[in-house]
C-alpha cells in the first residue's frame, strides 16, 4: 500500500529515446505517492567507451550492460526503502538478487532475445549478424532464465514483450500486465489540408543512422519540392550531414512544443533497421 512514508528507489535510464519515457515514469510514480523518491539515472558516461549509439553492438553487450549498472549500484542499500522500481531488463537483473522482500516492479520495452529476434527478420542484416543473433538468443535464454525471480510485477510496453518474459525467461504470466502508451487525441491531431498545400513528412528521433535517417534522406533527394521533410533531433551526425534542398532540420525542441510539429505534417516517416517494437 503506497502512502506518504513509502520510500521509493527507482533506477531508470537516460540511453537514448529512454530519457523521455523515464521522466514521464517519474512524474508518474511520485503522482502516485511514491514520495520520497530516490532516483539512480544509468547515463551514457556511465558505459566509459562501452556505450555505441548504433548497429548491432548498440550498448555494447548485455552482459557489459549488466556489470556496468551492478556497478552503478554497489553502495546502495536497498534495505532503506520499501518499493524498488526499476527500468529496463538489464536493471532487473542488476537488483534481482538484491531486493530480497522488497517489492519490486519493473518497466521495459523490450528483452535482448526479443530484440534480437527482430535482426533475425530484418532484410538489413547480413548472414553473420543473423548467425551473432540466434547465439545470443539462446545464451541469452539459458543464462538468465529464472534471473527475474525477485520482481514482483512486470509492465511491459507491448503484448510482444511480454511473450518474451514468459517464453524466453520463465516469467509467470500472472505477474505480467503490458502497459501500453496511449496517445490524447485531443492533443495529438492531424491539420486538416488543402490538395494546394506541399505535402508535409516528418522525423522525430535520434540515432539517426538506426532508425534509418540516411536512406530517408536519398529518398527525399529524388523527390520534388513539393514533398517536404521535417527532421526534429539532436543527432551530432546531422552536424556533418549535407540535407537536400527539400529537408529541414530543427533541434532542441521541447516535448510540449512536439505536438504542433505533428500538427503540421501529413505523414511521420520513420524507416528504422533496428527497433524494440514488431
Amino acid at each position: 500500500m503506497l502512502n506518504s512514508t513509502t520510500r521509493t528507489l527507482f533506477i531508470y535510464s537516460q540511453l537514448l529515446g529512454n530519457a523521455t519515457f523515464s521522466e514521464l515514469l517519474r512524474t508518474v510514480l511520485r503522482d502516485c505517492g511514491c514520495a520520497p523518491l530516490h532516483t539512480i539515472a544509468i547515463t551514457p558516461e556511465d558505459y566509459s567507451g562501452h556505450y555505441v549509439t548504433s548497429g548491432p553492438r548498440m550498448f555494447g553487450s548485455t552482459v557489459q550492460s549488466l556489470g556496468i549498472i551492478r556497478r552503478k549500484l554497489e553502495h546502495v542499500h536497498f534495505g532503506d526503502y520499501r518499493l524498488v522500481v526499476v527500468e529496463a531488463c538489464e536493471s532487473g537483473w542488476a537488483v534481482n538478487n538484491r531486493v530480497g522482500d522488497i517489492p519490486c516492479v519493473m518497466f521495459h520495452d523490450s528483452t535482448p532475445v526479443a530484440t534480437h529476434s527482430m535482426i533475425l527478420k530484418h532484410p538489413h542484416y547480413g548472414r553473420v549478424a543473423r548467425l551473432r543473433s540466434r547465439i545470443l538468443m539462446e545464451v541469452y535464454r539459458k543464462i538468465f532464465h529464472g534471473m527475474f525471480s525477485n520482481i514482483d510485477w512486470f509492465f511491459p510496453r507491448t503484448g510482444w514483450c511480454g511473450r518474451s518474459l514468459v517464453n524466453d525467461f520463465g516469467v509467470p504470466s500472472e505477474k505480467i500486465s503490458p502497459a501500453t502508451v496511449g496517445i490524447d487525441l485531443d492533443e495529438w491531431r492531424p491539420r486538416e489540408r488543402t490538395a494546394e498545400q506541399d505535402l508535409q513528412l516528418l522525423f522525430v528521433g535520434n540515432d539517426f543512422r538506426r532508425k534509418g535517417g540516411e536512406f530517408l534522406l536519398q529518398v527525399m533527394a529524388a523527390l520534388p519540392m513539393t514533398v517536404r521533410l521535417r527532421i526534429v533531433s539532436s543527432d551530432p551526425l546531422l552536424d556533418s550531414v549535407e540535407l537536400p534542398a527539400n529537408t529541414e532540420l530543427r533541434r532542441g525542441i521541447p516535448r510540449e512544443q512536439m505536438p504542433v510539429h505533428y500538427q503540421e505534417s501529413d505523414l511521420f516517416v520513420f524507416p528504422t533497421y533496428k527497433t524494440d517494437y514488431p
